[in-house]
């Protein structure tokens, strides 16, 4: 419990802190875990663009995986309350 009501943190202020916080706190190995993640991204993000040609489906699966996830969250409380009738039907 904070000493002071300032003190307390919002409710999302946990979804901005790198996950490395979970194992430690030690600020040393929190900067060169990050530090050598974006290092990471940045090969992977080099070694994508030289073959972004050979993707040539890329656009057109990507939109379809959107469209199916926007369609699911659309119908998830229908879908829900269908299936909960369908399950419970069959018992």
């Amino acid at each position: 419990m904070p000493a002071h009501p300032r003190e307390r943190r919002s409710a999302d202020a946990g979804c901005r802190d790198p996950a490395i916080f979970a194992i430690t706190t030690d600020a040393f190995l929190v900067f060169t875990s990050n530090v050598f993640a974006i290092l990471g991204l940045r090969s992977l993000y080099f070694a994508l663009a030289g073959m972004i040609d050979r993707f040539k489906y890329l656009q057109v699966s990507l939109s379809l995986v959107l469209v199916v996830i926007g369609v699911k969250m659309m119908t998830h409380g229908w879908l829900k309350s269908w299936l909960g009738r369908v399950i419970l039907g069959a018992l």
